[in-house]
C-alpha cells in the first residue's frame, strides 16, 4: 500500500527545485530584455538618426580607405584581392546604411514640410471665408 506521507527531504527538495526554476524563468526574461534594450541601442539606423554628421566623416573615411585601398599594390605587382574586397564590401555597407538613413530623414523632412504647407493654407482658406460671406449674401 502507497503511504500518502511524503518524506520532508523529498519535499524540501521539490520546493527547491521549484525556486530555482522560477530563478532560472525570471533571469532567462531578464536576459532577453537586456538583448532587446541592447539591440535596439546599437542599431545602426537609429544612430544615424541621431548623429547624421559622424555617420557622414564614417561613410567619406571608409570610402577613402576603400580609394587606398584598391590604389596599393602588392610587391609583385598583383593586387590584394582579399583585402580590397574586404574593404570594399564594408565601404559598401557603410555607405548604404548612411544613404539609407539619409533617405529616411529626408523623406520625414519633406513630409514634416508638406504638413506644414497644409497646415498654413487651411488657415489661410479659413482666414478668407468671412471675408467671403458679405459678397455672398449679395
Amino acid at each position: 500500500m502507497p503511504t500518502t506521507d511524503v518524506d520532508p527531504s523529498v519535499q524540501e527538495a521539490d520546493e527547491r527545485a521549484t525556486r530555482a526554476k522560477e530563478s532560472l524563468l525570471s533571469r532567462v526574461e531578464e536576459l532577453k530584455q537586456r538583448f532587446t534594450d541592447a539591440k535596439h541601442r546599437f542599431d545602426p539606423q537609429e544612430q544615424i538618426a541621431r548623429h547624421p554628421i559622424p555617420a557622414i566623416g564614417l561613410a567619406f573615411a571608409l570610402g577613402v580607405i576603400a580609394g587606398l585601398g584598391r590604389s596599393r599594390r602588392a610587391p609583385d605587382g598583383a593586387r590584394s584581392s582579399l583585402a580590397g574586397a574586404a574593404i570594399a564590401g564594408l565601404a559598401t555597407v557603410g555607405l548604404k546604411i548612411v544613404r539609407e538613413a539619409a533617405m529616411a530623414q529626408l523623406g520625414r523632412a519633406a513630409h514634416d514640410w508638406w504638413s506644414a504647407r497644409e497646415a498654413a493654407s487651411r488657415t489661410e482658406a479659413g482666414a478668407r471665408m468671412p471675408d467671403a460671406e458679405p459678397f455672398l449674401e449679395h
